[in-house]
Formats: C-alpha cells, structure tokens, sequence
C-alpha cells in the first residue's frame, strides 16, 4: 500500500475549484457538497463578526462536507475560525449534530509547494496538535476515507517516524511507538463518546461499527515500533 506524501489538501484531486463559489462537487458521490470555507478576512466582514456556522449550510441534505483549513489560520495559530464554525453545544442545540457523523472531510490550504508532509512542517503540527486538544471530535466527525485522521494523530504525537524508500521518496508512512499512538488514540476516542451522549440518533450498533471502522483505519495507516 502506498503511503502519499500529502502536500496540502487531502484527495485534492476530487475537489472541482469554483471561483467565488463555496461549493464542490465529489466525482465519486452522488451528491453536490457543501465545502465549509474557515472564517477568513475575505467573509469575515460579509459574515458577521464570527463568520457562518455549520449549521447554516442545511447540513443535512449533503452526504460529504468539506472544511479546509487556511494556511494563513495555520501560521498565526488561529482556531477561532474552527471553534466557532464547529461548536457541538450551538450545532447539537440546533438540532444539526447527528449531520456531521461520519461524513466531514477536512484537508489543509496553501502547502502544495511544500515538499514536507503535512505532519512534518512544525506550524502545522502545533496547530493540529492544538486544536485536537480543543476539539476532540474528529474520530465522530471524520468520513475516514482520506490521510487526515492519519496526519491529525501524527501530528498529535510527540515524537514520530517517518518511513520512506529511497525508490519512492514521497511516499511514506508514520511510524511511533504503540503507547504513543494509543496515548492519543484515546484521546479522540473519549471525544467520540462525549458526542455519543449528546447525539441520539447514533444508536450502540452505529457506534461499535464506527469504532470498529476506526480501527481497521488506524491498523492501515500506522506502523507502530
């Protein structure tokens, strides 16, 4: 299995750029998909002083949602934008939570220059790192069909390996100790059960499937030392 280098966003190639436009179509789906923009200094102004919120989009009528994280949000280590976009306690009271199960597909902006992986560029890795310590969530909202949980872990753990061949240099895969990974493992694994209380919709059938699902993600993607 191949392990990609990703440089900036996560299965760029199927999202279609429409200029001006929020939206994105996903080739492989059968729906047209919201991608909710961060809160930047461009839709800042036009949105209010916190910008739109997840909610907002009618989240429900999308079977995949985009959220791309912005370079320049990224290098001053600014997560209003997310924390606000992405407030479980404002999105469960609007009756929208259960639209973000398992079905958001987040990547990040402005590396594709970069030759470093995601988790090896350390504004990124502080960011993520940060941000996963404020919002947990990721493992019940992530459609685990893209390296970001993957990149999210690794940035998350202190320290990690990045295994490459000298055949195919941009290829790789992290690699870190079992009780590093399970340090953070677990982590995401109590914001999962966090949202399961709030969200009753998402039945114990669903929520073993999911857990099971996470782990066949976490087998794949990891090589633990």
């Amino acid at each position: 299995m191949a392990w990609m280098r990703r440089r900036t966003r996560w299965e760029i190639s199927v999202f279609w750029q429409i200029a001006d436009n929020p939206f994105r179509w996903f080739p492989n789906c059968t729906t047209t998909v919201i991608a909710a923009s961060p809160i930047t200094s461009k839709n800042r102004a036009a949105n209010g002083p916190s910008g739109k919120r997840f909610e907002d989009f009618s989240p429900g009528d999308f079977d995949v949602i985009g959220y791309e994280f912005e370079r320049g949000d990224i290098v001053g280590q600014n997560h209003m934008p997310f924390l606000y976009f992405w407030n479980t306690e404002r999105i469960a009271r609007a009756g929208c939570l259960h639209d973000m199960y398992g079905k958001i597909r987040f990547s990040v902006e402005g590396y594709d220059d970069d030759e470093r992986g995601i988790a090896e560029i350390p504004e990124t890795r502080k960011f993520l790192r940060g941000l996963a310590e404020q919002w947990p969530f990721f493992f019940y909202a992530d459609d685990l069909k893209t390296d970001f949980l993957r990149v999210l872990i690794e940035c998350m753990i202190p320290e990690v390996t990045f295994l490459t061949t000298a055949s195919d240099p941009q290829n790789y895969k992290g690699a870190a100790s079992y009780k590093l990974v399970n340090e953070q493992y677990i982590k995401l694994v109590m914001g999962l059960a966090a949202l399961r209380i709030v969200d009753n919709k998402l039945k114990q059938e669903m929520l073993d499937e999911r857990i099971e699902a996470i782990q066949s993600y976490m087998a794949q993607r990891f090589q633990f030392l």
